[in-house]
């Protein structure tokens, strides 16, 4: 059983785009930029979006839901990047 499955968490998942641009937000800070090389950083950024973004991507395209690596101009709060997908699996889905 996943662990969002046994939490019962409410409210959407991030998209991956969403992952890409808060964790250069955080890399940007003091804490990082002051104590880290950029070699680090960048394998740290790297690490982000090739194993946790693009995964996500790939599931989100699997589903027939947008991959959502890019932030688009024209997306907004009101944008619907699910597709109809409701998150919820049934027992041939798996």
């Amino acid at each position: 059983m996943s662990s969002q499955a046994s939490t019962g968490r409410a409210g959407r998942s991030l998209l991956p785009f969403e992952i890409i641009e808060i964790t250069d937000k955080e890399l940007e800070t003091p804490r990082f930029a002051n104590e880290c090389t950029e070699t680090y950083l960048n394998a740290v950024r790297k690490f982000i979006y090739d194993r946790v973004a693009c995964r996500i991507a790939e599931n989100r395209k699997s589903c027939s839901m947008f991959e959502a690596l890019e932030r688009e101009d024209e997306w907004d709060a009101e944008t619907d990047l699910t597709m109809g997908a409701t998150g919820k699996y049934t027992s041939d889905a798996r």
